[in-house]
């Protein structure tokens, strides 16, 4: 979605973090789930205590 809306100014996104339908466990059991920052296009991952934006998308 970054590369292809965000780059061509498509979608309306701000240039802040969003968060992906990705998630993964710890060892632990903890839940946590990666997100993109929409200002730079990087990709991390947080514990999901985290409040950030949510894009919901559609499969084309």
């Amino acid at each position: 979605m970054y590369r292809v809306l965000k780059n061509n100014n498509l979608g309306d996104f701000k240039a802040d973090n969003y968060w992906s339908s990705t998630y993964s466990t710890s060892g632990m059991g903890l839940l946590y789930s990666f997100y993109i920052n929409f200002k730079d296009g990087t990709r991390e991952h947080k514990w999901q205590t985290v409040e950030y934006y949510v894009r919901p998308i559609r499969q084309f």
